[in-house]
């Protein structure tokens, strides 16, 4: 959970510096292995709502992100 919330973070702040390669690195690489993580959170059954709202937040910078690049 604590790795899901932190790249919910990271990605929140990465436009305040990072490159446009970084940043690129990083959305390819959260669509390639957060699925996955967010799917185990999602098994546990006290964290089902927490990884849904993790889902949707991450999933929407992403697509935010990728607007703009």
């Amino acid at each position: 959970m604590s790795k899901c919330l932190d790249r919910c973070n990271n990605l929140t702040t990465m436009s305040w510096g990072l490159s446009r390669e970084k940043i690129y690195r990083m959305i390819t690489e959260t669509e390639e292995y957060y699925p996955k993580l967010l799917e185990a959170v999602k098994a546990v059954p006290e964290y089902n709502n927490a990884a849904w709202l993790l889902k949707y937040q991450i999933e929407s910078m992403l697509d935010i992100y990728k607007r703009l690049m």
